[in-house]
């Protein structure tokens, strides 16, 4: 930390304040966020903790100052299980104090991009700022039709809350070494006319880092104006990064992904309160692309505010979509020589038909062994398109059971489709697969488990 404030201080001796600058981008984030969250509470959308979450995770994000363990200013864009605390909460009305800013409930991580500024020439990117100017409230509306949040970074939506602005860039004067300069008869524009942008950008620094298609990655860096870092460049795929060897460094080619874990699911309601929890193994098979080229978002360079936001909707796709397959596909990290986890996890709550019937080896007291049952899970995931898609196979009462859906903008999951090999899901009628689907959405979304899903729907979900 002391490392990066003498940085940016160093940075100071180029003409710009940089301090100030993080401090003008804050300010426009902070009143993004608080304008947003104005308006989910006039509607009515829950508890304060409920619609913080929301801001968070599906619009602006949250700006935080000196939290996570870094000083500086940081924007908070996703966290982990957020739909499953939002359900805690619900379920425990006595918790009135939330969780602290570094950490969401039950330690899950908290994604967030730390606002900095580093050394760039003003000729080959825009140069940082200093102003307080870059976000102004919009009028009143009448209309209060709901949008997508994300279309409020278009100065020419009429349903606006905010309207970005571009403030005047700063320039910085030379050195008067030069006698000429150090008259006071100077013509003020050969004076001007020597002035220039401070070799400073704006950079965010993505906390952990995202990873995400190299298709995705030239975008995400064409869309703020800057070049791929032709060092990253690598013939890395997507499972090699996120399952690394045991050295921690990427293989280059594909190679077969098999990870097991313990589940442990609730006996049946006999009355008998002695019955122990079942133990059942899984065993996921992570099969991938051939050429499935990725690499590790770290950094991301920005000349204004508005385009960092505009990113946040691939940023928590793609954090989504990491967060899954390591739930399911990564080993977990022990926190003592015990073996267990340092992140705790839990199962989707019981709502109507949807039943809380599992909970993983992560908890920080397993069950006794009882029973061992076993499955085989096969998980596929597909990100040649836009919109990843991961496929499901696992057995159910002697049959293959498929599952497919994708994870849009926002991490939401979308075109779920749920098939039995030999048997119409559809049978009952079209209402009754519709209802499938949307509770199979329903688990996935509040869970974030894979393999929460295969155990709610191998008990008859």
């Amino acid at each position: 930390n002391l490392e990066r404030l003498a940085r940016l201080d160093r940075l100071g001796g180029r003409g710009l304040n940089c301090f100030d600058a993080v401090e003008g981008v804050g300010g426009a984030l902070r009143r993004v966020w608080e304008i947003e969250k104005k308006k989910r509470e006039t509607m009515g959308e829950g508890r304060q903790e409920d619609v913080e979450s929301e801001v968070t995770c599906n619009e602006s994000g949250k700006p935080t100052m000196h939290t996570g363990g870094r000083l500086g200013l940081s924007l908070q864009y996703w966290h982990d299980g957020r739909h499953l605390a939002k359900w805690k909460r619900r379920a425990d009305q006595m918790d009135i104090d939330g969780p602290p800013a570094e950490q969401s409930v039950e330690g899950k991580p908290i994604w967030s991009a730390t606002i900095e500024c580093e050394p760039s020439s003003a000729d080959l990117y825009p140069s940082a700022r200093v102003s307080n100017d870059w976000v102004i409230e919009a009028a009143e509306k009448q209309n209060t039709t709901q949008h997508d949040p994300f279309t409020t970074s278009n100065n020419n939506d009429p349903d606006a809350l905010y309207l970005w602005q571009d403030p005047p860039p700063k320039l910085i004067s030379p050195p008067p070494s030069d006698p000429d300069l150090m008259n006071i008869d100077t013509d003020a524009d050969t004076f001007l006319a020597q002035s220039k942008p401070p070799d400073v950008r704006f950079i965010a620094r993505l906390n952990p880092p995202v990873l995400v298609p190299l298709q995705t990655a030239l975008n995400i860096y064409e869309s703020v104006g800057a070049p791929l870092p032709q060092e990253s460049i690598q013939p890395t795929t997507f499972d090699s990064l996120l399952l690394p060897n045991e050295d921690r460094t990427p293989s280059i080619s594909n190679t077969e992904r098999i990870a097991k874990r313990h589940i442990y699911t609730p006996p049946p309601q006999t009355g008998d309160e002695t019955e122990k929890l079942n133990e059942v193994e899984h065993t996921y098979t992570l099969f991938t692309e051939p050429q499935s080229y990725a690499r590790n978002v770290e950094d991301i360079p920005f000349s204004h505010p508005r385009q960092l936001i505009s990113l946040l909707p691939v940023l928590r796709q793609w954090a989504l979509v990491s967060s899954l397959l390591r739930r399911c596909c990564a080993p977990p990290v022990p926190s003592g020589t015990d073996g267990t986890a340092a992140n705790g996890h839990t199962s989707p709550p019981n709502d109507d038909d949807i039943s809380s019937s599992t909970s993983t080896d992560e908890d920080e007291n397993p069950p006794a062994k009882d029973s061992k049952r076993r499955r085989v899970i096969d998980i596929s995931l597909f990100t040649s398109g836009t919109i990843p898609r991961i496929n499901l196979t696992f057995p159910r009462q002697n049959r293959l059971v498929d599952v497919s859906f994708c994870i849009g903008l926002n991490a939401g999951i979308e075109g779920v489709e749920v098939s039995t090999a030999g048997k119409e899901e559809d049978d009952g009628g079209e209402t009754k697969s519709e209802e499938r689907r949307e509770k199979v959405k329903r688990v996935l979304q509040i869970g974030e488990d894979m393999g929460v899903l295969v155990e709610w729907m191998g008990g008859g979900g």
